[in-house]
């Protein structure tokens, strides 16, 4: 098989070092993978491409694109997907995520059986361990398999078979939009901008019944670096990822039981009627009871005298954030 990793870059140079450092200590054994750095039309898009120029890649080839105009964040994504069509696969990296260095060991054994199933439209190598919505804690079921199947997509590390792309992009083509209201899509997903990729991703898959393969034991983190679309956001979506090698055991879509709709929600309830009284934890969902669980947070108890610091806390997020966006609308 021929590979490709694309990074999406902007703007963020010491990220996008850093993510290249992470590249550079890749345990790939003998696999043929190009790697492409696609920087989108910005300021400060000569120095970027002078800074990585000399990156020494030894796995194949390896150029930098730099785009003639500003395409946006959608449509910078879609286009770096859709040089897939001349490999195999693709693996599609925003510059502002960290990879660990074995991911290929979890990549290469997922790509192959991805090949066989059309219910799998993509697979992470990111972890979610929240639900995007409510920000609750999210265990998937537990079983024999070091993955699980999620009916949304991973926009922090991805990797696409050419096919599974060639879907979205057909797809895409006859549903794309600015803006939508889907019943079957979260409300909170339909409502993201007009820049985001990711809800069309999140539409294909629902519409089509397909899910994202992620690995039990992330390969990619989130460390929370400041970006066009998002501020201040910490570590929110920051993972501990898988460093050392492992043999990873994967199930295909018809051998697992650890299955999540888009909103994170078990879609197996034939199975978890008769296990529910044994699960510990919340792996059946994030809607619980109106119970003292729902002031709990990371084992931290909130009480009265807690509210207003989290208060405090909140508003300085929230200025915080309106003066960024106040900032981008004067530049």
């Amino acid at each position: 098989m021929k590979g490709l990793i694309t990074i999406v870059s902007y703007n963020r140079l010491e990220a996008l070092k850093k993510l290249l450092f992470c590249l550079s200590k890749l345990k790939i054994n003998d696999l043929v993978i190009d790697l492409i750095v696609s920087i989108d039309h910005s300021p400060s898009q000569n120095e970027i491409y002078t800074s990585i120029s000399d990156f020494h890649w030894s796995h194949g080839q390896f150029n930098i694109i730099k785009e003639q105009s500003n395409l946006g964040l959608k449509k910078h994504v879609l286009r770096c997907g859709d040089r897939v069509s001349n490999y195999d696969y693709i693996v599609l990296l925003e510059e502002d995520i960290i990879i660990s260095p074995i991911f290929f060991d979890f990549a290469i054994p997922a790509i192959k059986l991805s090949q066989n199933d059309e219910s799998i439209g993509g697979i992470s190598l990111y972890t979610y361990i929240k639900n995007e919505d409510d920000k609750q804690a999210f265990h998937p079921l537990i079983d024999s398999y070091d993955n699980f199947y999620l009916q949304f997509p991973s926009s922090w590390g991805a990797i696409y078979t050419v096919e599974q792309w060639r879907d979205f992009v057909i797809w895409l083509n006859k549903n794309d939009c600015d803006s939508f209201n889907d019943p079957k899509v979260p409300d909170y997903v339909c409502l993201w901008p007009k820049q985001s990729w990711k809800k069309h991703m999140v539409r294909f898959l629902v519409n089509n019944n397909k899910y994202f393969l992620y690995p039990r034991f992330s390969l990619a983190s989130n460390p929370g670096i400041d970006g066009t679309h998002h501020h201040n956001i910490g570590s929110l979506y920051s993972v501990p990822i898988c460093l050392k090698r492992r043999c990873w055991q994967l199930s295909s879509p018809s051998e697992s039981i650890a299955f999540y709709d888009v909103n994170f929600s078990p879609s197996n309830f034939e199975f978890l009627k008769s296990h529910y009284l044994f699960d510990g934890h919340i792996s059946c969902g994030t809607n619980s009871r109106f119970d003292k669980a729902d002031f709990i947070l990371s084992s931290y108890f909130i009480g009265p005298s807690d509210l207003i610091s989290i208060i405090r806390k909140f508003l300085v997020v929230f200025i915080r954030k309106l003066i960024f966006k106040l900032k981008g609308l004067f530049k």
